[in-house]
């Protein structure tokens, strides 16, 4: 058996959305399901799936008992998120 490590660079940085994009689908949870039991607005959690507004605290508490990810991780990828994106700009 061969152990080699291959080291992993991404293209792009990847939102936080995403990542719970792939929870709803194994979730088989709808956006507008989650913005039901979070008490967010569609727009807002739409926006989030899709990277295009930030994490607040309160959606990652409401995000915690659903997705059983704690909120500070949550608020600590969106805020590299975020970083590299501002990064990626300048």
């Amino acid at each position: 058996m061969i152990n080699k490590q291959v080291e992993f660079e991404l293209s792009r940085p990847v939102a936080p959305g995403e990542s719970i994009v792939d929870a709803l689908r194994y979730l088989e949870m709808s956006p507008e399901t989650l913005a039901q039991e979070t008490h967010e607005s569609v727009d807002y959690v739409k926006a989030v799936l899709k990277g295009k507004t930030p994490i607040t605290l309160r959606f990652a508490q409401r995000l915690e008992p659903i997705l059983k990810v704690p909120a500070d991780f949550w608020l600590r990828y969106d805020k590299q998120y975020q970083r590299l994106q501002q990064e990626a700009v300048e």
